[in-house]
């Protein structure tokens, strides 16, 4: 979250969640500057040894792709 505070307006970004946890607040920041933001949900990977935000996950890279695609960033 941190580096958003430096962007451009208009900046794109995208992130990315295990499908167990979305955080909202980078988004939330992010339309004071304002930002574009887009998001993919991953499927968890579940750890209950630590923190849900520290758990590994895995990305459809086809969806990851067209994300991209429809954002305008590739």
């Amino acid at each position: 979250m941190c580096s958003t505070l430096f962007c451009r307006p208009s900046t794109k970004v995208v992130e990315t969640y295990p499908g167990s946890s979305v955080n909202v607040f980078t988004w939330a920041f992010g339309q004071f500057i304002p930002l574009e933001f887009a998001y993919l949900i991953g499927t968890s990977i579940v750890d209950t040894s630590r923190n849900c935000h520290d758990w590994d996950y895995n990305l459809n890279l086809n969806e990851l792709r067209q994300l991209l695609v429809k954002t305008g960033i590739v």
